[in-house]
């Protein structure tokens, strides 16, 4: 069994961006587009061959639970509670700025956070996002994936800061692996896949206390 963790491990930091990065991105699309497609359709045959599909991804994610118990390093952020406190996935009208490398996962974030009501900018790394920022546009919360091409999350968040472009307060991180908790600090985080409702919570559960 140790041997076999050991290997879980090594594939996992080997692989680009993280095996568990890739695969929770993937799942991440593959439940939220699945759930936008119930919402459309009527037909019984297929609402049933989406909810089979939704069940399957979702049992798949739990695969991310054990991928999690055999990397030692991985740990709870202190802020997970932030948006926990929250019990309905209420949306706003404030502007958000969704940083994500994965061009149909950036397309899904901006559909479920324009679903709440927000107005959502996009950018697809941490230069594209500053150059963005740095240009004039006045956004209430930044939301940026962790592991991407270039400058990291956690990167973009202290470069940002230190121009005086963002408040760290007003920041949402997302992540689809376990091995970049030890970065991220304080600064909130919401694991891959999740959905609508839980992005929504925590939107504006960091928006709320960043008042």
């Amino acid at each position: 069994m140790e041997q076999t963790d050991a290997a879980l491990r090594g594939l996992l930091v080997a692989a680009p961006n993280g095996l568990e990065h890739e695969f929770n991105n993937l799942l991440g699309v593959i439940l939220n587009y699945t759930a936008l497609a119930e919402r459309q359709v009527s037909d019984p045959g297929l609402l049933e061959d989406l909810g089979q599909i939704r069940a399957a991804a979702e049992r798949a994610a739990n695969l991310t639970v054990h991928l999690r118990r055999v990397v030692p390093e991985a740990r709870e952020p202190a802020t997970r509670a932030l948006w926990r406190a929250g019990t309905d996935p209420a949306g706003g009208d404030e502007r958000i700025l969704v940083v994500e490398d994965e061009e149909t996962l950036r397309t899904v974030l901006a559909r479920m956070l324009t679903g709440g009501g927000y107005h959502v900018e996009v950018a697809p790394d941490a230069d594209g996002a500053e150059s963005l920022l740095a240009a004039g546009l006045a956004i209430d919360l930044l939301v940026s994936d962790v592991v991407m091409p270039g400058r990291s999350g956690p990167e973009l968040v202290d470069d940002l800061e230190r121009r005086g472009l963002t408040d760290r307060r007003r920041v949402l991180l997302i992540s689809g692996t376990s091995l970049d908790e030890r970065d991220v600090g304080e600064l909130p985080l919401l694991r891959k896949p999740f959905t609508q409702a839980a992005l929504l919570r925590s939107v504006r559960g960091v928006l709320d206390v960043s008042r």
